[in-house]
């Protein structure tokens, strides 16, 4: 029984990472022409600095709608195919979603867990968590501090009018973020 999102990669198929796979477009941030680490005019060659392996490229918005696309595309393929080798070799069960910018909902799921997505109740619940307003986010060190501050205070407050011993209040930060 599997649904028509359901991973499952074609056996014959190879995965092996090969350097016309990587788009330059996607990887390069500097504008041309203004050294971003392409060249290397050190030796006064002007020849191209020949580099092996990976570029590390910034973790940032990609402004540019055909790239964002082609790397969400990319990536997102990239996310399923770890899915589905993280359930094959460890046995664990996993459920993956991921939610595009105009709301498609792309999900990879061991069949335990794949009623979650496929009955009504499961695609309710995913529905509810997507047309949730986004939790507040506090990024910076002195905003955790604050709460943090607060959560202490709070706890004070509780232990001074029941006069018994509780347990400090955690602050719990979320991480996954729905559409």
């Amino acid at each position: 029984m599997q649904s028509s999102n359901y991973y499952q990669p074609n056996p014959q198929q190879q995965y092996m990472l090969q350097p016309s796979m990587v788009d330059d477009n996607s990887i390069s941030h500097a504008p041309p022409g203004s050294g971003g680490g392409e060249e290397d005019d050190s030796d006064g060659s002007g020849m191209p600095d020949k580099r092996s392996g990976r570029r590390k490229i910034k973790i940032e918005y990609i402004n540019d709608k055909s790239r964002r696309h082609i790397t969400f595309s990319k990536r997102k393929a990239g996310i399923m195919k770890k899915a589905y080798e993280l359930s094959t070799l460890t046995g664990t069960q996993v459920l993956l979603l991921v939610v595009s910018e105009t709301g498609l909902v792309y999900t990879f799921t061991t069949p335990k867990l794949q009623p979650l997505v496929t009955k009504p109740e499961g695609k309710n619940l995913i529905q509810s968590c997507l047309n949730a307003p986004d939790p507040i986010e506090s990024t910076s060190s002195s905003s955790m501090d604050h709460h943090h501050q607060q959560a202490q205070q709070q706890s004070r407050s509780v232990m001074t009018t029941n006069n018994a011993p509780t347990s400090p209040p955690t602050v719990s930060t979320t991480h996954n973020r729905f559409y």
